[in-house]
């Protein structure tokens, strides 16, 4: 089947409506890329998050032992005070 001219011209013009659609998608593409490659690349590292995990961890372990070890100082402060007390009433 031949083509008139009016016909290929209204298919190329088709064509080039298409490709200039294809085009925006294609830098709107390229630009959502980009945004996400610059929020990715902020992200922090898996590595770097375990090892402060681990550090964090550790940490609290530290804080807790010390905790007790508060209470027990102030526990025997507070029973010498007491016996301080005691002898000083009598």
């Amino acid at each position: 089947m031949t083509m008139t001219n009016v016909e290929l011209e209204n298919e190329i013009n088709a064509l080039k409506t298409e490709l200039t659609s294809l085009k925006q998608t294609v830098n709107a593409n390229a630009s959502a890329i980009a945004a996400n490659t610059a929020v990715i690349s902020k992200k922090a590292d898996v590595t770097a998050v375990n090892t402060i995990s681990t550090r964090v961890t550790a940490a609290e372990g530290s804080i807790t032992s010390q905790g007790s070890s508060i209470t027990t100082l102030n526990n025997s402060l507070m029973a010498v005070q007491t016996r301080v007390t005691a002898l000083e009433n009598k």
